[in-house]
């Protein structure tokens, strides 16, 4: 375990928790992160992030998340992901995502959202959404409460809401021609 501040031109590793903040050239790596981490290119934690991650190219958590996740390619969190995540190209989270993704290109979050995705590209979201997607070319969910805004946009159900676009199908909605 580290408590404090580690700083490395290269690289910092710490199997157990870091209580503090983790500044490296390159990469750093933890158990747990209660803090931040910030890297030139990678930030890995093996177990949950309270806190921030902040690279020039991927972050990952591999448990929950909570707080900021900034890179200038991908931010990855495999379990649930609360807060705001910002990413050049992709942000994707295995649970639920409570807050903001925002990307380049695409968003994707397995077990639902309730907040905002934004894509140049596109939202997926194997779960509900509650609030909105919002992308240059489409949006999927598999329940919609809120709003999707995009060029193609789908889902299995609106339970409130709206869909704007050139086309959207609302498989178990409102048919009518």
């Amino acid at each position: 375990d580290a408590k404090g501040a580690q700083f490395a031109g290269f690289a910092n590793s710490v199997l157990g928790e870091v209580k503090g903040v983790q500044f490296a050239g390159y990469a750093n790596y933890a158990g747990k992160i209660t803090g931040a981490q910030g890297a030139g290119f990678l930030n890995i934690a093996m177990d949950t992030v309270t806190g921030a991650q902040m690279s020039g190219f991927a972050n990952y958590a591999h448990n929950s998340h909570k707080g900021f996740q900034g890179a200038g390619f991908m931010n990855v969190v495999r379990g649930d992901a609360t807060g705001l995540y910002y990413a050049g190209f992709t942000n994707l989270a295995s649970g639920h995502v409570n807050g903001f993704q925002g990307s380049g290109f695409f968003n994707g979050a397995q077990k639902g959202v309730k907040g905002v995705q934004l894509a140049g590209f596109g939202n997926y979201s194997m779960g509900r959404v509650e609030g909105a997607q919002l992308s240059g070319f489409f949006n999927f969910a598999k329940a919609l409460k809120g709003v999707q805004v995009g060029f193609i946009n789908y889902t299995d159900s609106i339970e409130s809401g709206v869909m704007i676009g050139f086309l959207s199908y609302a498989k178990n909605g409102y048919h009518h021609f």
